[in-house]
């Protein structure tokens, strides 16, 4: 059975946003947006919890989702003018570093891990997860019906270190007041205005500025593809292409990737 809870009592300042759907508590963000795009949400619109009982990551992984911490969706609606919707993750991954760089400073270790994990000091603070639905009847117009997009912040608790990565928050790592409430005000304002800009101007936009944020950048790297992720391609990450793929030299040749979980080496 699906428990959702609406709140009353959030005191947020959301004037990007067309409208917030706000729960005190949810099963996720993104079940519940998903719904509502198909009953005819607008663009833009967002759902916010104060805690999930199903939240989810990539490869269906389960999302520890402890109150204190920020549960958001975005509602995105692409038209026939946007670009390929393959630079979007780390086009959205930039409007998360754009926003806790407000937060915890500039030069504070922050970085953009391909595609689209914020690391804080080397360790996961952010993760995000994109659920597209396509049009059943291809015609006039972008052939994706809708995109729902979850963001999860650690800011004031994380899980314990799994064998995919270690993990932290903003307030372990030493941010000082800082609230859930301001991190979500901030990201509601950079992710409206990045996909603004982005669907008008497309990747190459953004592409100097997510690669001079991208972590090990120059390094080599493993990065594990595949549905069962049985596969791995190891090289030096050199950058990234016109439409967001990241270049990796390898011994056997340049490669790019469109999809993975990047680990340092």
């Amino acid at each position: 059975m699906t428990i959702r809870k609406q709140s009353s009592d959030w005191k947020l300042n959301l004037p990007s946003v067309p409208r917030a759907f706000l729960f005190d508590t949810a099963d996720s963000t993104n079940t519940f947006l998903k719904e509502q795009a198909d009953l005819g949400a607008e663009h833009l619109s967002i759902a916010v919890t104060k805690s999930q009982s199903a939240g989810r990551g990539r490869g269906d992984r389960v999302w520890v989702s402890p109150e204190g911490n920020v549960f958001w969706s975005i509602l995105l609606r692409p038209d026939s003018s946007w670009p390929s919707l393959t630079s979007l993750p780390l086009v959205l991954a930039l409007a998360v570093h754009r926003s806790l760089a407000q937060i915890v400073g500039s030069d504070s270790g922050l970085k953009i891990k391909w595609p689209n994990d914020i690391l804080l000091d080397g360790k996961k603070v952010c993760g995000m997860l994109l659920e597209t639905s396509v049009k059943q009847r291809r015609g006039e117009g972008h052939p994706i019906s809708w995109c729902v997009v979850g963001i999860g912040i650690n800011v004031n608790s994380h899980p314990e270190a799994t064998m995919n990565y270690q993990a932290t928050d903003l307030v372990t790592s030493g941010v000082e007041n800082v609230t859930r409430d301001v991190v979500i005000e901030i990201l509601s304002a950079e992710v409206a205005n990045i996909v603004s800009l982005w669907s008008r101007d497309g990747f190459p936009a953004f592409r100097v500025e997510v690669e001079g944020s991208l972590a090990f950048l120059g390094e080599e790297i493993d990065v594990v593809t595949g549905v069962d992720r049985e596969q791995r391609q190891q090289g030096r990450l050199i950058g990234l292409s016109k439409d967001g793929l990241a270049k990796i030299e390898a011994e056997d040749g340049l490669k790019t990737l469109s999809a993975g979980e990047v680990f340092g080496i």
